[in-house]
């Protein structure tokens, strides 16, 4: 049923604080929860036509936002993330670059939370689009937020949850998977901006090179989403990372 009232706040109980401090000590800091009721609100601004839609098939699973509700909650709102046949459909918010790691532990409405929010890399400079967008969020036991990332390490999982679906108060695109990696955080430095295209497609194909999962051996893209979680395996500082790129556009 849409909530037409717009979004409510989380109330956390004593048990999920436990819980959520348990878990973050487990995850080493990684990622974020929010359990938002209001995903589905009335969609208001109208999508920029320049920015065209790899299919126009997909245009109907892309959730309505009503930005101005969702910005007025928080300016920092810049995206909206959703992965079709997942839990994945949140509000991204833009982290700054003089507190980082701010949304690890606040939700949308700045308030404390150990559940924290999806949020955007402060490299990416509130940019949505940079040239390597990476938004993070927490694994959650119950499976919401980022915790379906972690499926992505299963090769059958990925193929058929390839689409990524990403808009903003004026742009729709459409995102597929291209590759995963299971890296150990510790030993991966994040990159958001490159010096040259070349310095990024350097990068992107020594990124492909260590896949775990590989649906895409060709693509060249020359701007990427990387969605990270924390997963448990190999490592103690383990990170499922989801490489996407955007479907080329619909001929005319």
């Amino acid at each position: 049923m849409e909530n037409k009232a717009g979004p409510r706040r989380l109330k956390i109980s004593l048990g999920q604080a436990v819980l959520g401090a348990s878990l973050i000590v487990l995850a080493v800091g990684c990622c974020t929860y929010l359990w938002l009721s209001g995903r589905d609100a009335r969609f208001a601004n109208p999508v920029d036509p320049l920015d065209k839609i790899g299919d126009s098939s997909y245009s109907s699973e892309f959730p309505e936002v009503d930005w101005a509700a969702w910005q007025s909650v928080n300016p920092d709102i810049v995206g909206w993330i959703s992965v079709p046949g997942t839990e994945i459909s949140y509000p991204v918010v833009a982290a700054s670059s003089a507190n980082p790691t701010w949304y690890l532990t606040h939700d949308v409405y700045g308030n404390f939370n150990l559940f924290g929010s999806i949020y955007l890399d402060a490299a990416c400079e509130d940019n949505l689009f940079a040239q390597n967008a990476v938004i993070s969020g927490h694994h959650m036991r119950d499976g919401s937020m980022f915790a379906a990332l972690a499926n992505f390490a299963d090769e059958d999982w990925a193929c058929d949850h390839q689409t990524v679906l990403v808009q903003t108060p004026s742009a729709r695109r459409v995102y597929e998977v291209e590759f995963v990696r299971v890296v150990n955080a510790k030993n991966e430095p994040k990159r958001c901006n490159f010096a040259s295209s070349e310095d990024f497609s350097n990068w992107y194909g020594s990124q492909r090179a260590h896949a775990d999962v590989m649906l895409d051996r060709l693509s060249q893209p020359d701007q990427v989403m990387s969605l990270v979680t924390c997963s448990y395996g190999r490592w103690a500082n383990e990170r499922t990372v989801v490489y996407c790129s955007q479907m080329d556009p619909a001929p005319h």
